[in-house]
Parts: C-alpha cells; sequence; structure tokens
C-alpha cells in the first residue's frame, strides 16, 4: 500500500520529519469542519482496500468492538500522543516487515505489535 506523505499531522511528527512529513493515511470517517463527518478522501479513493481493511478488522477484532476508522502509518516513529477524538478503547497491529515498531504507552512502557493486535487506551499517551 502507497501510504501518501502528509505535513497534518503535526500532532505526530518529530522535528527530524517535518520537512519530509510523514507517510500517514486515515482510512474511515474523519471529521470536515464544513461537512461534519465523512469518509476521508483516501478512503473514497480507494474502495477495495477500504473494504480489505474493514474485512480484516472485523475477522481479528473482538465481535463487540466497533470501529470507525483504520489509521495507516508507514515507517516513522511518533512523537509521544494522544489522538484528537479517539474515543478510547483502540488496537494496534503492526504488519509487512520491520524491526522495532513497538507501541509505548505511559501506563503499559513499550508493547510488541508486530504480527498481533495490541489493546490500549487511546486517550492516554
Amino acid at each position: 500500500v502507497d501510504v501518501p506523505r502528509t505535513h497534518a499531522r503535526e500532532n505526530i511528527t518529530k522535528p527530524e520529519d517535518e520537512a519530509k512529513g510523514v507517510r500517514s493515511a486515515c482510512v474511515g470517517l474523519v471529521g470536515a469542519r464544513c461537512h461534519g463527518v465523512v469518509a476521508s478522501q483516501f478512503a473514497r479513493s480507494r474502495p477495495c482496500l477500504t473494504r480489505e481493511l474493514v474485512r480484516f478488522g472485523r475477522a481479528h477484532l473482538p465481535k463487540n468492538f466497533k470501529f470507525t476508522s483504520i489509521q495507516l502509518n508507514h515507517n516513522f516513529a511518533s512523537a509521544l500522543h494522544v489522538d484528537d477524538y479517539n474515543s478510547g478503547p483502540s488496537y494496534l497491529c503492526g504488519l509487512g516487515n520491520f524491526s522495532g515498531g513497538e507501541l509505548w504507552t505511559l501506563e503499559h512502557g513499550p508493547m510488541k505489535c508486530k504480527r498481533a493486535f495490541v489493546h490500549y487506551d487511546g486517550t492516554e499517551p
């Protein structure tokens, strides 16, 4: 999947990535200033990928877990942050051939997420 570079995620971008941006895209619902909640441009432009990611989530996440979006990040370490609009219960799964890539939280420290879903509270750093 070609995840585009963006400068829009200032809250996660480290100083060394500011000039080139980070490879990050939201697949699913986003808040649009003038239109309320809408499907992201990335999701609208890639309907087949969006369907496959939703199928993947439904197949591997608990049946009672509801989600409205899937965040794709590629090859960068984000700054410590809390995502705006995150309602709390979240899951992370690292896919592909990489080293490192742990999720770090204040509560749990580093959590390994390579090829496994990790549950965390998205309202806590």
